[in-house]
This record gives structure tokens, C-alpha cells and sequence, in this order.
């Protein structure tokens, strides 16, 4: 069994070693861009932030952006010194913040699924969870990542409309958003705490 140490570790090789900063998804961009308008200087949080490309977008709408992530390398360069993007390290299963705390909470290229009704919990009334994520046809296609870690057709909206999750969804979204010829099929979705 691997250590927390080791698994950090990891995470942060592969952070350190990843390719770097890559624009922001359209879909996460749309509904930061109506949230900014919406709630000026509202509080948000990039949930398994990775290199930063949506923190970095939500500190530049003038949104009071907390960046969480796992992996120190990755808070390093989704942070970087002289922005205004906090950083913190946590485990996503244990996230150190109050509820009804968020205006907006945007995860990408990640899925824990027992955590939604926490999300939802974190939101204030009338605050926005984005998520987008891989689908089951990426992992078909590609082998990656894992199939746990990969959605079903229409989960999302099934996940969150859970009654101990119990958000209103608003929009949904499926793409192919490779690059270069990867293939990177995600889902979508943005829902409201009511």
C-alpha cells in the first residue's frame, strides 16, 4: 500500500514533469466568465487545480481564487508568486473550508465521486458547481485514465441531482477537447445550489 508521502511524491513528479500550462477549458471559461459578472469578486475554488490553467483564468476576471491541489508542484505553478490566487495543499476528501462558503467551485480532469454532496455543501445559496470531466469513451479509447475515474453517460446530472447533493443543473456540455491528436472526451456540467 502506498504511503501518503509516496503518493505525493508521485504527483509531484508527474506535475513537475507535466506539459505545462494549457488554455482553459470553453465550457469552465462560459460559466466563470457569467459567475465574474454575476458576483464581481465573488470567492471561488479550483478543486485538483493541476498547473493552474482555471485558477489562473478566475484570478484574471477579479475573482478571490483558492487553488487546491494535492501535489505542492502542481500549487507552485498554479500559484505563482505575486498573484492573487491562493494556494492550498489538501486532499480533496478533507477540504479545510467552511460551507456555504463558495460563489463558484470549477473540477476538472478529476472525478471523486463521494465528495459532491460535500461541494454542494460548500457552495453559498445560489452558488455554481462546474464540473468537467472524462467519460467512459475516453478511457474506451485511450485506456486512460482508469475506467473508475471516468464518467457513464449522464452521471453527472444523476450525481448531482442526488437529494444529499441536490443542485439544480443549468447546463451541460460533451466534447472532444484533444489537442495535437489526443483524444480527450469529457462531460460537463453546471449546476446551481438553490
Amino acid at each position: 500500500m502506498t504511503s501518503l508521502a509516496e503518493e505525493r511524491a508521485r504527483w509531484d513528479a508527474r506535475h513537475a514533469a507535466g506539459p505545462g500550462a494549457t488554455p482553459p477549458s470553453p465550457f469552465v471559461e462560459r460559466h466563470a466568465r457569467n459567475e465574474a459578472a454575476r458576483r464581481p469578486g465573488g470567492l471561488v475554488l479550483d478543486l485538483a487545480c493541476g498547473s493552474g490553467r482555471h485558477a489562473r483564468l478566475l484570478d484574471s476576471l477579479g475573482l478571490t481564487t483558492i487553488a487546491v491541489d494535492f501535489s505542492t508542484s502542481a500549487l507552485a505553478s498554479a500559484a505563482p508568486r505575486g498573484s492573487g490566487i491562493r494556494p492550498v495543499a489538501a486532499d480533496v476528501g478533507a477540504l479545510p473550508f467552511a460551507e456555504g462558503r463558495f460563489d463558484l467551485i470549477v473540477q476538472t480532469c478529476f472525478l471523486d465521486r463521494a465528495i459532491l454532496p460535500r461541494l454542494a455543501c460548500l457552495l453559498a445559496r445560489g452558488g455554481l458547481l462546474v464540473v468537467e470531466t472524462f467519460t467512459v469513451a475516453q478511457f474506451e479509447a485511450t485506456g486512460h485514465p482508469r475506467r473508475e475515474f471516468c464518467l457513464e453517460p449522464g452521471e453527472l446530472e444523476s450525481l448531482c441531482g442526488r437529494p444529499d447533493t441536490a443542485l439544480e443543473t443549468i447546463d451541460r456540455s460533451s466534447a472532444d477537447r484533444g489537442k495535437s491528436g489526443r483524444t480527450q472526451l469529457v462531460e460537463g456540467i453546471a449546476a446551481r445550489r438553490p
